[in-house]
């Protein structure tokens, strides 16, 4: 595309977030970090409500547009709670993110995958309305906050297991 720059290859992957993760407080929560974010413009796909949620999932779509968030220096194990977190309908795919200031970014989404896009509607979604009217649901009901309390819970187990000389303990969690 006219006027906009490559960044160079290698640098550490970016989150390229379209849609409840735009929300820094549920990245927080997700990723456990914080995390630089700057505005960016994901073209060539298209971001749609899933059926009977109160989130979005995007699709490519030649026309398309998709504006987000893209976060950067992400540790390993933010991305290990961020897959989690996303579930089995979301593929992490590269992308290329157009910025504000006409450079072009590396990052990494998650993209609907395609035997699950019949699950998208065709009523547009918004950070807005998202933050309005279904947040407290969405961090109340989603089950991608489970998977990484779990996860975590059982990270600590294993290192409470660990620090007691190696001998074995109960470590179930809830």
């Amino acid at each position: 595309m006219k006027g906009l720059k490559k960044i160079p290859q290698g640098l550490p992957k970016d989150l390229f977030a379209y849609g409840t993760l735009m929300s820094r407080d549920i990245m927080q929560r997700v990723s456990g970090q914080r995390c630089e974010a700057t505005s960016g413009v994901l073209r060539g796909y298209r971001r749609n409500r899933i059926c009977g949620e109160v989130y979005p999932g995007i699709i490519a779509s030649p026309e398309g547009m998709v504006e987000g968030i893209l976060y950067s220096g992400l540790t390993e194990d933010a991305w290990k709670r961020l897959d989690l977190f996303e579930g089995e309908i979301y593929c992490r795919c590269a992308v290329a993110v157009q910025m504000e200031d006409g450079t072009v970014r590396e990052a990494e989404t998650y993209v609907l995958r395609p035997q699950f896009e019949y699950r998208l509607t065709s009523e547009p979604w918004t950070l807005d309305e998202f933050l309005r009217s279904g947040k407290a649901q969405f961090e109340s009901q989603y089950r991608g906050f489970t998977a990484v309390a779990k996860e975590e819970g059982y990270a600590r187990g294993v290192r409470r297991i660990d620090q007691n000389g190696g001998k074995r303990k109960k470590a179930f969690f809830r």
